[in-house]
């Protein structure tokens, strides 16, 4: 095949390719959370703790869970919670939010990403976060 048309049609392709990628959801590789601070409470098994996460836009958590119950707020942006047998919550800056223990759920910043400040309690020495069966 001759003339712009082949040319026309790679470049119409290369540019949907581009734009459906750009809408896809960015796994979350990187750790963009910063633990401020860990406090001991009065129980000595346990201790509090206050984190900040920034996502990208369109990062998602992996399913996941957490070793206590935690609560938190969207300082900036928007992010997207789908629990096990709920429906998907969409929570805002100046919103917040909670989970139980060992809620399985998927989180996933808005489309201009999230800031989120998370307060938690675990138990010393375990991991706040682990893989959702």
């Amino acid at each position: 095949m001759k003339g712009p048309f082949p040319a026309i049609c790679i470049l119409s392709a290369i540019l949907w390719t581009g734009a459906a990628i750009a809408d896809l959801p960015v796994l979350s590789t990187a750790n963009n959370s910063d633990v401020l601070q860990r406090i001991d409470m009065p129980d000595p098994h346990y201790q509090m703790g206050l984190q900040k996460a920034v996502l990208a836009p369109n990062e998602v958590k992996a399913r996941h869970m957490h070793t206590g119950p935690e609560v938190g707020y969207v300082l900036d942006g928007e992010i997207i919670i789908t629990m096990d047998g709920q429906p998907e919550k969409r929570i805002k800056a100046g919103e917040s939010f909670q989970y139980l223990a060992f809620a399985p759920h998927v989180s996933k910043a808005g489309p201009q990403g999230a800031t989120v400040l998370a307060t938690w309690v675990v138990e010393k020495a375990k991991s706040f976060a682990v893989p959702a069966p």
